[in-house]
């Protein structure tokens, strides 16, 4: 499985870092090359809904916590320098 390292490598719009997340949270299956199983799913992020909203906040805490970057285009990546072990050090 791949991790958010891997999955966020690249600048993601945030409808594919949504789908991305309820990947590895288990919520539906791995995008496949004709992104069919993404296009299933894009209503989730796309309108206003628990499971579509709870996906951004946990984004947005991920952005936060330092383990995702948000940048100046409204892409998420991964923050390379992001160490899960030196927040366990600062409690």
């Amino acid at each position: 499985m791949l991790n958010i390292k891997d999955r966020f490598d690249k600048g993601l719009d945030f409808d594919v870092a949504l789908y991305e997340l309820g990947v590895m949270l288990g919520f539906w299956p791995e995008n496949n090359s004709d992104f069919s199983n993404f296009q299933k799913y894009k209503g989730v992020f796309w309108s206003s809904n628990k499971l579509g909203n709870h996906l951004y906040v946990i984004l947005l805490e991920l952005v936060e916590l330092g383990a995702i970057i948000k940048d100046e285009d409204e892409k998420f990546r991964a923050n390379p320098d992001f160490n899960p072990d030196d927040e366990v050090r600062k409690e």
